[in-house]
């Protein structure tokens, strides 16, 4: 009897035993859920979603051209990712993104143009990583020119190109394409995409053949034209020329005997042969360049800007030259800082870097800003004399023509080969004379 009462307590305590840890488990597992629950709504709560602007970046910039987008929405960015491809007039450059999140809206399409201040995307972010970078809502701008990267996974062309890419839905983002770029620093131009096109079995759209240009009078269409949208850089070069109407310029031409220039250019050739340096075929450029800035100490109100109020003259300390650069998106500007300081060797090397980063498209903002002088050299397209126009706000400008040799009378008066340069000069005749310029 003892024994069955014992044995009868015990399978009680199991069966209680049993449900107690069942409703314990039941219980835990009710909790857990809660506070998964509670976990996953806390995150939402710290969600927040904040306009990326693009930002008013100086230099007389109102808009920019979209490119191209690296994101689509419901993307996962992190810090320093690229968002989107944009063209300035005066640089290309890639946006990064300054936070992490997701990516919750896109605001415009490739090929518009967008005006500084809109909102480029919608970036889902938690309240926590903005209370870290200490930022507010809607003050998350991005600037311009700050993080140019060269990604070298796509086919270099300008924003034209790009269209006509489109149009036949070609993809230069994909570098396995056969495309073979013909374009200065390894652009693709119009005609290599129509090749390309040709290979693949495109149809060509608006191919000119020479039947077209065989004409008479009796066939002829009256044509209306059409209208041609002017790119970032030839706005800025409109805006600049037409400041330069109001300007009274005054002009000055001469040539000069380059006989001991040529002979210093071979030598600093000729200590740089068989280096891959790109000083063993340094041109006179760099040597015109530092005697300019030689000429500007001598006369430094040429080296100088007039104030808007037209009552004040600016001289400036540092000779910040300007080389006017013919690129696949127009003319720009970039300047050699500081060239008083600087030695030929230096400023030739300089030189070079502003050209390989012109004709890439890279050039940044800190390259083309502050100039005080200007050299345009058209020798390199041919020609002699021109009329240069100034770069508001500076006051002088030189253009250089193309260099032959000429017959020329010694101080014997007998006839003898010798290597000429045509000089043009302008200036802001309302701070430079005549006298000075000469």
């Amino acid at each position: 009897s003892l024994t069955r009462t014992m044995m009868m307590n015990a399978f009680t305590s199991r069966n209680t035993l049993v449900k107690n840890l069942s409703r314990g488990r039941a219980k835990l597992s009710n909790k857990e859920t809660s506070l998964s629950c509670r976990w996953f709504g806390s995150w939402k709560e710290r969600a927040v979603v904040i306009p990326f602007k693009l930002t008013d970046i100086g230099e007389g910039i109102k808009e920019v051209e979209l490119l191209k987008w690296f994101v689509n929405v419901g993307d996962k960015v992190n810090q320093f990712d690229r968002v989107c491809e944009v063209q300035s007039d005066k640089a290309t450059v890639e946006i990064p993104s300054r936070f992490d999140g997701i990516v919750s809206s896109i605001h415009h399409e490739v090929g518009s143009m967008v005006p500084t201040g809109a909102t480029l995307i919608d970036i889902s972010v938690q309240n926590d990583v903005l209370s870290t970078e200490k930022t507010e809502v809607g003050e998350i701008e991005t600037v311009v020119g700050k993080n140019e990267v060269n990604n070298s996974s796509q086919f270099l062309a300008t924003p034209a190109v790009r269209r006509i890419a489109r149009e036949y839905n070609i993809d230069l983002n994909d570098n396995t394409l056969d495309i073979s770029p013909s374009g200065p620093g390894n652009r693709v131009l119009k005609n290599d995409l129509i090749t390309y096109a040709r290979k693949a079995g495109l149809e060509i759209k608006n191919e000119r053949t020479i039947e077209d240009f065989v004409t008479t009078s009796s066939n002829v269409a009256i044509s209306e034209g059409k209208n041609i949208v002017l790119n970032g850089i030839q706005r800025a070069m409109l805006e600049h020329m037409s400041k330069a109407v109001n300007v009274p310029h005054m002009g000055f031409s001469d040539e000069v005997d380059m006989t001991k220039v040529l002979k210093l250019r071979d030598d600093i050739r000729t200590s740089f042969v068989g280096s891959p340096d790109a000083l063993s075929k340094m041109s006179v450029l760099p040597i015109l360049i530092k005697a300019a800035s030689l000429a500007l100490l001598e006369y430094p109100v040429l080296n100088s800007s007039l104030s808007e109020c037209h009552k004040m003259v600016k001289l400036h300390e540092d000779h910040n030259i300007g080389i006017a650069m013919d690129t696949p998106k127009g003319l720009i500007v970039p300047k050699i800082k500081m060239v008083q300081k600087l030695s030929i060797v230096d400023i030739a090397y300089q030189l070079k870097d502003l050209i390989d980063k012109a004709m890439n498209g890279k050039i940044s903002m800190n390259d083309l800003a502050n100039g005080t002088f200007t050299i345009s050299n058209i020798g390199i397209i041919g020609g002699t004399y021109t009329s240069p126009i100034l770069l508001d706000p500076e006051v002088a400008i030189g253009a250089i023509g193309r260099m032959r040799t000429l017959p020329r009378f010694d101080s014997e008066g007998k006839v003898i080969p010798v290597p000429v340069l045509p000089v043009s000069w302008s200036a802001d005749h309302r701070v430079v004379d005549g006298a000075t310029l000469a």
